[in-house]
């Protein structure tokens, strides 16, 4: 038995519950490592009181070299520890002293986490930037500690951090995947240069090993343009993934010239694209309309190997002008996600009919309902789908795919028949043939209490998937039929 290779072994302590886990470490010394490498793999640095800093504290002044070397992923947003390091203990009360001797002892601590692999460093927009400062000295340190073993890097700190953090002159010898929300601190930074002489130069130091990029300017209150950013980028002959979020108004204020360089510079190499737009709140004042935004190049790129699209289009355009993005690729694409758009039935119909006969494998939006009607259509149309993601309002029965309601009457006041019908109505389907596997349902509304019951026929109806919300099948249905 423990012949078997480790990396399988650590497979399967992923599937195990806690207390399963502390079973498993009593076997043996071999199983005893595997579990410990599950329980520490995952830790989190935030505030005094929030439950997994205080785990990762307790393990690590309990025996800080079992933990520290098993650390593979950790959240770091210590913008509370900074002052009370700066206090005078001796004026303090009991649990001051005492948070100020933790927030002393997990900022040392960063150095010990020699086989860290994904870093999450945080300083929110609502944080207190100077009180994060504090913190810089060890967050320094432990970046010298990281730089040969770091892969993945979530950066959501303002531009400020990135010079005082002095980032320009960092390099993660084997990062793969970075990710950036861009954002000052304060609204009277000059945001280009630090953008050119900080932010800029540290995602072009990674060009030779960045495989995953993706940048956001969608942050709190305030507007970044993200063509400032682009602007003095490189080429990442790596890089397979980008994802991009930005505010739009319009061709004039809010110019995405530099993205779409930067886009066309990389067209024969990305594999997956996710693009997210903000456009203008509704009563602004601002001349937005969406043909404008999907003119620009950018959406007309031609990828030539584009294998995953996913398009976040809040408050979004018609179905029509959603297809006309996607049709340069329905004969690559495998996956396919639609975000901030509830789509009807016959918008569905629509979308599916344009991915029929195609590679497409996986499929996820947001619709009204769920029923009988819209799972036949999918399973007609995508036969060979094997995982789906579905939100929707409510459930429904047969033969009722977009119903009209009372103006008078709330329509949420028709949820409860709508939900018996579906119950009685899917038990009569069976979508044996259907090769799905995965399906992730989330109801946005309402199950009118009977949501086990909704997810036992619905299950019953699907023979052949294996993963409901990542439960397995047995699973699901024991939870389901209780």
């Amino acid at each position: 038995m423990l012949e078997l290779p480790y990396e399988l072994w650590c497979e399967i302590a992923r599937c195990l519950s806690r207390s399963d886990l502390f079973l498993v470490r009593t076997l043996n010394r071999h199983m005893l490592n595997i579990a410990r490498d599950e329980l520490y793999k995952e830790g989190r640095i935030h505030y005094f009181e929030d439950a997994k800093t205080q785990k990762l504290l307790r393990g690590l002044r309990h025996s800080s070299t079992i933990v520290a070397p098993r650390l593979r992923s950790l959240l770091l947003r210590p913008h509370v520890f900074g002052p009370p390091m700066q206090k005078n203990h001796r004026k303090w009360a009991l649990r001051e002293k005492t948070e100020a001797n933790d927030a002393h002892f997990l900022l040392r601590s960063l150095t010990s986490f020699d086989g860290l692999k994904n870093l999450d460093l945080q300083c929110c927009y609502a944080d207190h930037y100077s009180s994060f400062r504090l913190t810089i000295p060890h967050l320094n340190v432990a970046m010298k500690t990281w730089t040969s073993t770091i892969e993945t890097l979530r950066l959501q700190i303002p531009f400020e951090a990135y010079r005082d953090m002095d980032l320009a002159r960092v390099t993660m010898k084997n990062l793969r995947n970075l990710t950036v929300y861009a954002f000052p601190s304060y609204l009277t930074t000059n945001h280009g240069v630090l953008e050119r002489g900080s932010l800029g130069p540290f995602i072009n130091n990674h060009m030779a090993t960045l495989e995953s990029l993706s940048v956001s300017t969608i942050h709190g209150d305030y507007i970044y343009p993200i063509d400032y950013l682009f602007k003095n980028l490189g080429f990442f002959p790596h890089l397979k993934q980008l994802n991009v979020a930005f505010h739009f108004v319009s061709p004039a204020q809010s110019s995405i010239e530099s993205v779409e360089k930067f886009v066309n510079v990389h067209l024969g190499q990305i594999r997956n694209f996710k693009i997210e737009v903000e456009p203008p709140l509704t009563g602004s004042g601002c001349s937005f309309s969406w043909p404008q935004l999907l003119e620009q190049p950018l959406f007309k790129s031609k990828f030539s190997n584009l294998q995953s699209l996913t398009l976040g289009l809040t408050r979004a355009p018609g179905i029509k002008d959603i297809l006309h993005c996607i049709l340069p690729y329905k004969s690559t694409l495998t996956e396919f996600s639609l975000l901030d758009k509830s789509l009807t039935f016959a918008e569905v119909n629509a979308l599916t009919t344009l991915f029929k006969d195609g590679p497409i494998r996986s499929l996820s939006f947001i619709t009204r309902f769920c029923g009988p009607d819209l799972l036949t259509l999918l399973s007609s149309k995508l036969p060979e789908l094997h995982s789906l993601s579905l939100s929707f309002d409510s459930w429904i029965g047969k033969g009722a795919t977009d119903p009209t309601f009372d103006p008078f009457r709330p329509w949420y006041y028709s949820i409860p028949s709508f939900v018996d019908t579906f119950i009685q109505t899917i038990a009569d389907e069976c979508y044996a043939e259907w090769k799905l596997r995965r399906i992730n349902i989330i109801v946005l509304q309402d199950s009118n209490g009977k949501y086990q019951m909704c997810h036992y026929v619905l299950a019953m109806a699907l023979p052949g998937v294996i993963s409901f919300n990542g439960i397995a099948r047995p699973d699901w249905l024991a939870a389901a039929g209780n």
